[in-house]
């Protein structure tokens, strides 16, 4: 299924939380001075960012909860992918493109289902 494929890359719960935190380190500078004008708290704020971040994690698992009991899916199924030479090409996995082969990429799959991590 294609959404796995987006849970491993796009919408992957460690990359959204990596934009989302990258996006407040951005903002928060400005959020006492946006507070003292158009009202609100510093604190009120950070507290719904920690809810959305929050909600981001508990996300995660329940979709892939969710998909384990819809589909009756099995795994995830350990996958090793090792290119030698190293960086020497690249290896289509459903509709991912793995690539940058310096590193060993050890996938963690179910059926239809990639996560990734190189080691």
């Amino acid at each position: 299924m294609r959404y796995f494929d987006l849970l491993n890359n796009g919408l992957s719960c460690q990359r959204m939380v990596t934009v989302l935190d990258s996006m407040i380190n951005l903002i928060a500078p400005e959020m006492t001075q946006h507070t003292a004008k158009w009202g609100g708290s510093y604190a009120a704020w950070y507290s719904n960012y920690q809810s959305l971040r929050n909600f981001i994690l508990q996300r995660c698992d329940s979709v892939v909860n969710g998909f384990s009991s819809c589909y009756n899916t099995t795994g995830p199924f350990n996958v090793k992918v090792n290119v030698f030479p190293p960086n020497s090409g690249q290896v289509q996995f459903n509709s991912l493109t793995l690539s940058n082969f310096c590193l060993v990429w050890k996938l963690s799959r179910q059926p239809e289902y990639l996560t990734q991590s190189a080691t």
